[in-house]
């Protein structure tokens, strides 16, 4: 369980995101990138229905998790949260990502 090592729970994040050729925000990463396993393992497994299922998957709560998290960060702004906002940008949220409407 990813829980149970939270001192590399970014590394393991990264790894499978670079494995199934998704960024932090639940977008393609280009195929032809060199960066890690994303150009391999990617175009690999892309004929592979069970890895459609879970690349969809991970992307949907990808969304939903940048979604929420949006959402709180506007709830922070609203109430004069600095500090709050300040910490969920130095975790990587992605003010430019918008919300279920596209808003930023």
């Amino acid at each position: 369980c990813i829980n149970s090592y939270p001192e590399s729970h970014g590394t393991i994040i990264s790894t499978v995101l670079a494995i199934f050729g998704l960024n932090n925000v639940g977008e393609d990463i280009d195929k032809g990138s060199t960066d890690g396993m994303t150009g391999m393992m990617s175009v690999v497994a892309d004929d592979d229905e069970l890895f459609k299922q879970i690349k969809e998957d991970i992307r949907t709560a990808l969304v939903k998790r940048n979604e929420e998290a949006l959402g709180a960060m506007i709830d922070f702004a609203s109430q004069g949260e600095v500090d709050e906002v300040k910490k969920m940008l130095a975790q990587g949220l992605d003010v430019n990502s918008g919300d279920y409407d596209s808003r930023t």
